[in-house]
């Protein structure tokens, strides 16, 4: 695949994963989102990430794995940090990929389940750890997996484009009632007829249809976001998919699915 085609663009969020972190195995497979600030010959600078309000120390030589979104797809690539910028906005160099590669989304089982998600355009909602819960608008799970959960905006937030990350605050509506505050980023934006209505699990597939958009545009609308975890970690991961696994057999008890 054409390299140049299909980098990312200037200004676009990207996720960084960590591929290997010599003295600090701790560390290897973290993942951070950023920022490009800049793309030339042989080079692609982009912020340097922060966590918990502190600046990454991403060394020379790190490898990483860029993942972003461009023209609807999902794309990635490989590569090293060649060098620290310091400055008021510290940044990182990395080496110009030879090779992008289009990912394939792993296929999680889903299944669908109603219950409250808070969320949070990344404008109104830092991504490094900060929380503005002031900033949080409400929506309703349609249907989740360990891989990424589709919601139906009830307070809608006109600006949230394909590829944006958004916060997502969520309980499962378990025993446990465990909690989550993840990353998601927006795959997919559907604009609903405004008499639709999300009922039993069998309705669902009528609303597959719905026409894809790629940005909201119109608050006063009615639109479903289908999201994909960033940076989750495998125990939370877990956790999702039990309570996947458990909702399913509750429903084939019920007579609403078959298996």
């Amino acid at each position: 695949m054409d390299p140049k085609r299909y980098l990312p663009l200037i200004g676009q969020r990207v996720e960084l994963r960590v591929r290997d972190l010599e003295g600090d195995p701790d560390k290897s497979q973290e993942v951070y989102i950023t920022k490009v600030e800049d793309i030339s010959t042989g080079s692609i600078t982009v912020a340097s990430p922060i966590k918990d309000g502190e600046v990454v120390p991403l060394r020379a030589g790190v490898g990483l794995t860029v993942t972003y979104v461009r023209d609807q797809g999902l794309f990635a690539f490989d590569t090293a940090v060649v060098e620290r910028l310091p400055g008021q906005v510290p940044q990182l160099k990395l080496d110009l990929p030879d090779e992008i590669v289009r990912v394939q989304r792993r296929n999680y089982k889903r299944v669908s389940v109603r219950f409250p998600v808070n969320y949070s355009s990344a404008e109104a909602d830092s991504l490094d750890g900060t929380r503005d819960w002031a900033s949080f608008r409400c929506a309703e799970c349609v249907d989740i997996s360990a891989g990424g959960i589709r919601i139906r905006l009830i307070d809608v937030v006109a600006g949230i484009k394909l590829g944006a990350y958004v916060r997502l605050s969520f309980a499962l509506p378990a025993e446990d009632k465990r909690s989550f505050d993840v990353v998601g980023q927006v795959m997919r934006i559907e604009r609903l007829d405004s008499n639709s209505r999300l009922g039993s699990p069998s309705s669902e597939a009528n609303l597959d249809r719905a026409p894809v958009i790629e940005e909201i545009k119109d608050p006063a609308g009615t639109y479903r976001l289908a999201l994909r975890f960033v940076g989750i970690s495998q125990r939370e991961q877990d956790w999702i998919m039990k309570f996947v696994f458990d909702r399913e057999r509750e429903l084939i008890g019920r007579g609403l699915i078959s298996r």
